[in-house]
């Protein structure tokens, strides 16, 4: 996880001090703060174990939380598993870490969509996105510092719904990253997008490899690079790969999965190229992407 991640901490949630002597499936009438709300648990069978224990403290502090927040919560359905939730309910995973920083663990909430987007502030087509990313979510949960804080921005289901862009950035590094656009122009018009870029835009020159036969820049914006190759234009040019189109490259891990993948949606790709680590492949509108190996 990058340094500049900024997640904020993942909750920290303690057993209760005076749980019931036994939980089972129902409704549990509970006191938070002195004020009265009903835990209405699904326990998938876990009526005996841990994970009961777990969705009575989290269900605590989640009415608390919610009421500090001025939403109205008297009520709270959680689940053990989301197995078992009604089709037309939305399955929450709530992330937290279960009595020590290193036991990061998911409790349920089944939430009506309509007010799913009421408590947790998105469109439940949103919610419903970022919850089938579950697993995803355990992964940043377990990168994020931990604390049991009760006031203040927490790594809440709610606050990655509110920072899905930060969400998908961190989630994205794992696998992938932006290599470059690159553009191929007539030797007249690279001229004039060249003096573009960097003395309207601002991006900056940068060197070419070597073994490029093509004549042309590279310029770079942020962490992505420009290509502007310089040919003459042929309209009727499908040349693929080699003198290359119009096309984006990505960054990947594995060029050998990433082909497979691509096989098993029945998408031909091709390796050649002047770096010798490039995967090319046309999406089915005829655009070109590149996939480019990490470098050793």
């Amino acid at each position: 996880m990058p340094a500049d991640a900024a997640l904020p901490p993942l909750r920290l949630i303690e057993p209760l001090r005076q749980p019931p002597e036994r939980l089972a499936s129902g409704p549990v009438e509970v006191d938070v703060d002195g004020r009265p709300a009903v835990l209405d648990l699904r326990l998938e069978g876990a009526s005996e174990g841990d994970a009961a224990i777990r969705a009575l403290s989290f269900g605590v502090e989640l009415v608390r939380a919610r009421r500090m927040r001025g939403v109205g919560c008297a009520r709270v359905t959680l689940r053990t598993s989301p197995e078992g939730c009604p089709a037309e309910s939305l399955a929450i995973p709530h992330l937290l870490a279960w009595r020590t920083p290193d036991d990061v663990l998911a409790v349920w909430e089944e939430l009506p969509p309509a007010e799913a987007a009421r408590v947790l502030d998105a469109a439940p087509e949103t919610i419903a996105r970022w919850a089938a990313r579950a697993p995803d979510l355990a992964w940043l949960a377990r990168s994020a510092p931990v604390a049991h804080a009760r006031e203040g921005e927490h790594l809440s289901f709610r606050w990655v719904v509110g920072n899905e862009s930060l969400v998908a950035r961190l989630l994205s590094r794992r696998t992938v990253r932006f290599g470059h656009v690159s553009l191929h122009l007539a030797p007249d018009e690279c001229s004039v997008a060249l003096r573009v870029l960097t003395e309207v835009l601002g991006l900056v020159e940068v060197a070419r490899p070597a073994s490029i036969p093509t004549p042309g820049h590279w310029l770079q914006c942020d962490d992505v690079s420009v290509h502007l190759n310089t040919r003459s234009r042929r309209p009727d040019d499908v040349a693929f790969p080699g003198m290359a189109p119009n096309h984006i490259c990505f960054v990947v891990a594995d060029l050998d999965d990433a082909s497979a993948r691509l096989a098993a949606l029945g998408i031909d790709s091709t390796r050649a190229g002047s770096l010798g680590n490039q995967l090319w492949f046309r999406l089915p509108g005829g655009h070109v992407v590149e996939l480019q190996a990490v470098p050793a």
